[in-house]
């Protein structure tokens, strides 16, 4: 037996032990570790040495040619490079015990196992598979008398087990196909098998392959087909940049968002403004009472900075030209309910995602319970006025975003965006209700808003093409 000491591929110091036998000890000993494996070594018929682990190593076959210069043992590779290790290898006694340390090659170690062999591996494999799946799993066995330096697949080498077993998957194409297994020995004697792999086709691709596919699947009538619903208009407010109040991070961020959404997936007609002042909101409420008509429906959407008249009961929006402590450029939620009574679109909803918006509104209404009932519900909600309101708070201070959206903001275009028909302002409020209350310290609301000529009517989301 003997014990090599040489370096591993970082440089480290490590131990390997050659059996007498042509095995590799289950022990690879280096400063930081202690390696657990199996592996055989053998002396191929160019006269080099040749070793191979089950794991270490990622399994690859290693033959290198051990030359002695003064006191030294140099190693050189297949292709004739001189490697970077040197080894120094002691040879034990049977009792285990080193009895001698030479600098100089394993002139101790074996001959091949049979030095006459000229018959190639014996490869057990089945004949064929099949499977469903775009894989398949292979396994088999390699014996023969001496022994064995490579096993491949479709030329691609594989690990193989001291017993000579192995087991690989492989990607197959559909129909049939062959895996090509070869073996070698170490006097170069190979052999090859093959397996039949049949990768059944899913009937419908069968069906294209043969041209005959199948008929798409009937259309679902659309329950809603007969409603008339409207132009769908949108105001839509994004406060950021504040002149002397704080700023805040998410506000208009949320705005470009809402009015993107409901533009591609809604299709309404969006007037977007960021940072806007008094003059602006104002104005783009009086252009909405200005163009609107009777069956439109109008979605005015507020982020930004809220405050509260305790005293008054009195809710207002800050827009960017607001001053702390001066309301005169604040924006009242009287001031709103009066523009929305004279707007004349048939249904309006107000989503104010800001501070003390709760008071908008009177308190949480009912939603539709059964699902057989929703076609006339719907038809019915169409045909009434509605005024209503989507607030994410009620008389308590809300969260601005610290990510990329307020908690509310997201809620919403979750809700919007996994609709695939008719949204109630309703339902609308409750997908989104949870979310909200357990993400962040509020409560959203939503109801008829007060003294603003409310009909008994709610706010319709229509996704395109439903």
């Amino acid at each position: 037996d003997a014990t090599v000491t040489t370096k591993s591929s970082r440089g480290h110091p490590m131990t390997i032990e050659f059996a007498a036998d042509g095995t590799l000890p289950s022990t690879i000993k280096t400063p930081r570790r202690m390696l657990r494996d199996t592996g055989r070594w053998w002396v191929n018929d160019k006269g080099r040495l040749c070793f191979q682990w089950t794991r270490f190593g990622q399994a690859r076959k290693r033959c290198v040619l051990l030359k002695q210069t003064g006191n030294s043992i140099e190693l050189y590779k297949q292709n004739g490079e001189r490697g970077k290790s040197t080894w120094a290898i002691a040879r034990r006694g049977t009792n285990g015990r080193n009895v001698t340390t030479a600098r100089r090659a394993p002139t101790a170690l074996p001959t091949p196992a049979a030095p006459a062999d000229k018959t190639g591996p014996e490869i057990n494999l089945p004949s064929s598979l099949t499977t469903k799946d775009a894989t398949v799993a292979l396994a088999g066995l390699v014996k023969d008398a001496s022994q064995i330096v490579e096993v491949t697949v479709n030329r691609r080498a594989v690990s193989v087990s001291p017993d000579g077993a192995f087991s690989i998957r492989r990607g197959v194409p559909q129909g049939s196909s062959v895996i090509t297994v070869e073996a070698m020995d170490e006097w170069g004697n190979r052999t090859r098998r093959t397996v039949s792999v049949t990768r059944k086709v899913p009937p419908l691709q069968q069906a294209k392959l043969r041209g005959t596919e199948p008929k798409p699947a009937r259309k679902v009538a659309n329950p809603f087909a007969g409603i008339h619903f409207g132009q769908y208009h949108a105001l839509v407010i994004g406060n950021n940049d504040y002149r002397t109040v704080q700023d805040l991070r998410t506000a208009e961020g949320d705005a470009r968002a809402v009015a993107d959404l409901l533009k591609r997936d809604y299709g309404f007609k969006v007037t977007l403004l960021t940072n806007a002042t008094r003059a602006d909101v104002i104005g783009g409420l009086a252009k909405m009472r200005a163009t609107l008509k009777p069956d439109d429906s109008l979605l005015v959407y507020y982020a930004g900075h809220g405050v509260l008249d305790d005293l008054a009961e009195q809710g207002y929006w800050l827009p960017v030209d607001a001053e702390e402590g001066n309301p005169t450029n604040w924006i009242s939620t009287s001031d709103i309910t009066t523009m929305l009574r004279v707007i004349r679109a048939k249904h309006i909803l107000v989503v104010a995602d800001s501070c003390y918006s709760g008071t908008l509104v009177r308190a949480v209404s009912g939603r539709i319970k059964t699902a057989g009932a929703q076609q006339e519900w719907v038809r019915r909600m169409a045909a009434k006025r509605a005024r209503t309101a989507l607030v994410s708070g009620g008389l308590e201070p809300v969260a601005d975003g610290s990510s990329k959206h307020s908690v509310f903001a997201k809620a919403f275009l979750d809700a919007l965006s996994s609709n695939q028909s008719v949204m109630a302002g309703a339902a609308l409020y409750a997908a989104i209700k949870r979310p909200v209350v357990l993400n962040a310290d509020q409560t959203p609301q939503y109801s008829d808003i007060r003294r603003a000529g409310h009909d008994g009517g709610d706010f319709l989301f229509v996704r395109k093409n439903p």
